[in-house]
């Protein structure tokens, strides 16, 4: 059975090389796709030089769930029976691939947690990226039932069939939230296992999603869009529980 791994890039020059080495070192039956989502002459340059895996070029920036959902495109379009999706940044450490298709066979997705009690701390969650996974895990529960423990991890397997008739169509940030939206609508077999809790450095949201309040309120609208109802009275209660239990002083 063949593993279809879309590795999403945007100007990720430091790390890239390293890491499709060690996914291409991987002893399974896979093909690789590294989606360059609008990069620059120098990542562009370095992604030249990599042998052995398919490119899909974004001639813009469209963002990391265009990356994502033209990475799936061509994974079912050749036949692929599971999908890893994995970031090119380093925070995901391509060794625990096997781990995840161990348990993919069992389910339809398998979510890899950096919050996972039994998750190894490599370096400590920025603050605010802690706070805003809590609060989105939070509001995810009320409204499907589903208890996860990191909403945003990329680091995912899927079954080819649970992909291949969604219509998938969140571009930004906040494609993990549709995803999620999927796993409830199609009652899907979701597993979490732990993984790496690591940020080899501090990287920025882009653009207008900086700040964390108007990140927060562009994922209510995301999810607000998906669910067809206003969550105002969901996120102010999870805020309020989340700020109590974890962030008190």
């Amino acid at each position: 059975m063949r593993t279809g791994i879309v590795v999403p890039v945007y100007n990720e020059k430091k790390y890239l090389e390293a890491v499709i080495r060690e996914v291409l070192e991987i002893n399974i039956d896979k093909k690789v796709f590294l989606v360059d989502d609008g990069s620059d002459q120098e990542t562009r340059n370095i992604i030249k030089k990599i042998k052995n895996i398919e490119v899909i070029t974004h001639k813009t920036n469209q963002g990391y769930g265009a990356a994502l959902i033209s990475g799936f495109k061509k994974a079912i379009e050749q036949n692929c029976d599971f999908i890893i999706t994995i970031d090119a940044d380093r925070q995901h450490l391509p060794h625990r691939i096997p781990e995840f298709l161990k348990y993919i066979k069992e389910y339809d997705i398998v979510s890899g947690s950096r919050y996972h009690r039994n998750a190894k701390i490599l370096t400590p969650p920025p603050s605010e990226r802690k706070y805003v996974n809590f609060l989105i895990q939070r509001v995810l529960f009320y409204l499907t039932g589903i208890k996860i423990t990191d909403a945003f991890c990329g680091f995912r397997a899927y079954k080819r069939e649970f992909l291949k008739d969604i219509d998938l169509k969140e571009k930004g940030y906040a494609f993990p939230l549709e995803m999620w939206y999927y796993v409830y609508k199609k009652k899907a077999r979701l597993k979490e296992i732990p993984c790496e809790l690591y940020y080899p450095e501090k990287k920025d949201f882009p653009g207008n999603i900086k700040n964390k309040k108007q990140r927060l309120a562009y994922y209510k609208s995301v999810l607000e869009n998906l669910f067809k109802r206003n969550l105002e009275e969901i996120f102010s209660r999870a805020k309020k529980e989340i700020e109590d239990e974890y962030f008190s002083d």
